[in-house]
């Protein structure tokens, strides 16, 4: 390929780099492990390696935490990732952080039908003018908003996993009263922390199964379908609670691994239930679409679109 950008997406367990030749275009894709690298510049120095970067124009990094200024420090691992680094190892071209979910909202306003599969309520509208709301469950939990401005869209990048969280149940009450944030239970070491406690595993035991694994047996064990109710549960209230504090709207599109695995077990009808059970505003919920997004690299995708410089 001739002139292209690099793109990446950086999380607690893996990083994805690529590089683009224009929005929609992802080639090169390519999964690292965070844990296989003691910084981002040896992860970015292997995927690099052997690549000539005279034809790179500059570069698109999202990362699962918060943007300050030029740089963003990962809040589930040790790695600290500033644009002025980057910059020198492409030849001083300019390069652009984001926060990981404010890469996924980039993605909103360019998804088909084809991207998209509807968990309950009404199909998504993808030609609405409305806001919309990314949720990743993954290692965290994060959420962004694309905000339709006039002719273009705004994303607004959050840290909603670090909103304190509130046991609403006398079962959550008991089981969950030590969790300080929704991340605690909404995560992948969430789910696995809910089935210790419901199966009274001590902290040491490492063979309570991962986050996919204990959806997947909800079906043949107990505990993990007791995990698996009450995990649908809080998702859908703090997902409704998300919705009602943006406006919206125009509907909440999930991803990530543990969303995905989530999905495909999960009792949507009862999910959509206390999703949609928020007061007065119970009848306008029931028109917010909830839906999966389908593409493998959703973050990736939407920094094929990000131009120019943050707001």
């Amino acid at each position: 390929m001739k002139r292209w950008k690099l793109i990446a997406d950086v999380g607690g367990t893996n990083a994805r780099f690529a590089r683009s030749a224009g929005p929609g275009d992802l080639q090169h894709v390519k999964k690292l492990n965070v844990s296989d690298f003691p910084t981002f510049h040896s992860a970015l120095q292997a995927y690099l390696e052997g690549v000539d970067c005279g034809q790179c124009t500059g570069g698109s990094i999202s990362a699962a935490g918060p943007v300050n200024r030029d740089e963003v420090v990962l809040t589930n691992a040790p790695w600290r990732i500033a644009a002025s680094d980057v910059a020198s190892v492409l030849g001083d071209r300019p390069v652009m952080l984001f926060n990981d979910l404010e890469a996924v909202a980039l993605a909103l306003p360019h998804l088909t039908s084809d991207d998209v599969r509807k968990l309950g309520g009404p199909p998504p509208d993808l030609d609405a003018k409305a806001t919309r709301l990314a949720v990743n469950v993954g290692t965290g939990l994060g959420a962004a908003t694309a905000v339709p401005i006039g002719g273009a869209w705004l994303c607004v990048p959050s840290e909603a996993g670090h909103i304190s969280y509130a046991a609403t149940t006398a079962d959550e009450e008991k089981l969950l009263g030590s969790i300080g944030s929704v991340e605690d239970l909404l995560s992948g070491r969430g789910i696995r922390r809910l089935h210790k406690e419901l199966s009274g595993t001590v902290e040491e035991d490492h063979s309570v199964p991962e986050g996919a694994a204990i959806f997947r047996e909800a079906g043949i064990d107990t505990v993990s379908a007791e995990a698996l109710e009450i995990f649908t549960r809080v998702l859908a209230r703090v997902s409704g609670d998300l919705v009602l504090a943006t406006a919206s709207w125009g509907g909440v599109f999930f991803c990530g691994s543990v969303a995905r695995a989530w999905s495909d077990v999960a009792d949507i009808g009862a999910f959509r239930a206390t999703f949609e059970s928020k007061g007065a505003m119970t009848a306008r919920m029931g028109n917010v679409g909830t839906s999966l997004i389908l593409l493998p690299e959703p973050a990736l995708y939407g920094l094929t679109f990000a131009t120019g410089r943050r707001p």
